[in-house]
Formats: C-alpha cells, structure tokens, sequence
C-alpha cells in the first residue's frame, strides 16, 4: 500500500481483519433518529463494533492523508504529491510532539460541497469523538423500535441482560507512522449482544 493511496476504509479493513470475526461486527448500523428520512442522519454506521462477555468496545476510525496536510502547506489543493514527498513528511511526522502534530492545519475535499475545506486534526479528533457518544447514546438504549433510535442491525441480536459495559475508542491514524488515540467513555447499560 501506498502512501498515496492510503485512505479511510483501507484503514477500516486492517481493523477488521486483525479481529476475530466472532467477536466483530464492522459498519454496526444504528436509527440515529427516526424522524428524519433516510439519507439526512436518520443512520449512523460504527465503524467497529466488538463483542465481550461483559465489555463491549466501539472503535471510531479516521485517516489522515499526508497529502492533505502539505495541500495547506503548499497552498495548493489540487497538486498531486510524490512518493518521496510524503515519505518525508511521514517521517517528520513520527517524530513530531503531539500538541504540534494536532495543531496542524488538514485540507480535504468535501463530495457533498464539491470544495475543499481546511480544518485541523484536533478538530478532527474532536468530531471523531463527539460522533463516536452519540454512537454510544444510541447503543445503551438496546434494539431500535418502531418508535425509538437504537441498534438496526440484522448481524446482531440484542438481550436483555445484567450490567455490561461499553467503551468507545477513537482512533486517528495519520500516513503510516503516527497514531493518536483516545478512550471516549465507559458507560454501564443493561443489554448484551450476540451475532447471529
């Protein structure tokens, strides 16, 4: 794999390949909100979902391209980058101290907007993590309804059950050799789960 080439679901599918399949449910579908249509936040899709006996984990997963941190660099947007380019950067990377490393500024294109737009990677860590408790604000409520937001996943099935606790992860991989994660939060709710 390439540096160029390297993106989100490539990094979603190394997560899910390195997990047992029995105690892994990858894009666990979730009704955010039933009063919106299909297409405008009524899904939201976790982007690993990990079965336990008594801990169940979800992993929020984001990439950061190198290309989009020397676009802000370069001022260009649309300058395609060499291979020995973003080596280099990669490994300036690697060294960098953390509070360095989330100030730096991160242009990506936008398909919905057709533009590119610059953030910073803390502020994509931020989002990352706000998604990642609305994700476990759903899950504790136990299966969707008719009515009601919840787990709509036909993989898994859930039980009523005794204390078991959840616990978000985020996770931010930037080029190949840099990664920054947190634990979000750890939750006691009343339902375990099984994948059919």
């Amino acid at each position: 794999m390439s540096l160029s080439s390297a993106n989100e679901p490539v990094l979603q599918e190394i997560f899910e390949f390195s997990l047992p399949s029995k105690y892994r449910v990858p894009e666990l579908c979730l009704v955010m909100n039933k009063n919106v249509r299909k297409g405008n936040g009524r899904f939201g899709f976790v982007d690993m979902f990990v079965l336990g006996d008594e801990t169940n984990v979800i992993i929020e997963l984001k990439y950061i391209q190198l290309a989009g941190l020397l676009r802000d660099i370069n001022e260009k947007q649309t300058k395609t980058f060499s291979s020995i380019e973003l080596s280099k950067l990669d490994k300036i990377i690697e060294k960098e101290d953390e509070k360095s490393l989330l100030e730096r500024k991160y242009v990506h294109y936008v398909k919905n907007m057709k533009k590119y737009k610059q953030t910073t990677i803390e502020e994509i860590l931020k989002n990352g993590t706000n998604q990642l408790l609305r994700y476990i604000n759903i899950i504790i409520k136990g299966k969707a309804t008719k009515d009601s937001a919840g787990i709509c996943d036909e993989r898994i099935e859930v039980m009523n059950s005794n204390s078991h606790k959840l616990i978000g992860f985020i996770i931010v991989v930037i080029g190949s050799r840099r990664i920054i994660g947190r634990c979000v939060n750890e939750i006691s709710f009343n339902y375990k789960f099984k994948i059919k």
